[in-house]
Formats: C-alpha cells, structure tokens, sequence
C-alpha cells in the first residue's frame, strides 16, 4: 500500500462514489503505508466506506474477491499485476489505469475501464457505471473470465509449452 500503487488515490475515489452511492465499500488489502491512508479517510469522513484487513493469505483473498462486485486498481506503475488477473479469474470487472501491461488485460468497456493514474473523477465515474448497472457488471465480469481462460489459464500456457517444444524438435 504506497503511492505509487494509487491507494492515495482510493480516498479521492470512494468520496466521489459516496456522494451518490452511501453504500460504498473499499477493501484496501496488503500492507505499508495505511495509516496515512486512514487519517485522510477520517478526515474526508468515508472510514466506515473503506477497510483495511492487512496482508491476506490464499483463503482470505478468495474470500473477499468472491464476494467483491469490481476490482480496482489505480497504480501509477505496474507490469502485468497477478491481482488484475486473479480478480478476473473470479469474474470481476476491473477498473484500473492504462500503463504497464494493464491495457494487455483490461480491454475498456468489455470487461472493464482504464484511465489515465490519477483521473479519480474518471475512476469514480467508471465504477458507478458498472455499480449502477447490474446486467454491464455481470457481463463485463463474464468478458473478465473468459478472457483469463482464453489467454493466462494453466491449460493455455501448457498449449503453448508443447507448440514450442514440438517447433523445436521439428527444426533439428
């Protein structure tokens, strides 16, 4: 939890949201800097909006993205974050930034959004577009599933395991 993560950014985020949507919540799991975190939401008035369970293991990470509705990430920096494709592996829409190798997993408006680090009105706007709208949530997540199946599942890289092996003992 830092800044270059965008979790400063979630303060910003969850009290756009919360001027429309009271029910708001925001899970911000791992560890590192939360205690600033937790003084600008006192100071906003959203800390019953966000909750901190710190570093969570296997079982504690299934628990909460089975029963999150969207996953969002607004890092500044990434490569292509295991979080993303876990979160789309449980059939969520993710709404995220476009740097790194994000945009290689989140196409906008198929199985989420991206925008540019730091744009919380864009942010705010993105998740109540999908929280608003049961049936974009429920096909976006469905989208998020297939495309984790369809390109990162352990099947697929075992695919194309055996395609390189097979090209290599043809060309010798």
């Amino acid at each position: 939890i830092n800044k270059m993560k965008g979790c400063y950014d979630i303060v910003d985020v969850v009290t756009k949201i919360k001027e429309k949507n009271t029910e708001i919540k925001m899970i911000i799991a791992g560890t590192g800097d939360i205690g600033n975190i937790k003084k600008a939401s006192l100071e906003r008035n959203i800390q019953n909006n966000i909750s901190f369970p710190g570093w969570l293991d296997e079982i504690e990470r299934d628990h909460y993205l089975k029963m999150s509705d969207i996953f969002f990430l607004p890092s500044y920096t990434e490569g292509m974050p295991m979080s993303i494709l876990e979160a789309m592996g449980y059939g969520l829409p993710v709404v995220s930034t476009n740097i790194g190798g994000i945009p290689d997993l989140v196409k906008n408006n198929e199985n989420g959004y991206l925008s540019d680090p730091g744009n919380t009105d864009e942010m705010a706007e993105n998740i109540l577009s999908i929280l608003n709208n049961e049936k974009k949530r429920i096909q976006m997540g469905k989208k998020s599933l297939e495309i984790v199946r369809e390109k990162y599942s352990l099947d697929k890289h075992i695919e194309k395991l055996k395609a390189i092996y097979n090209a290599l003992g043809q060309s010798s």
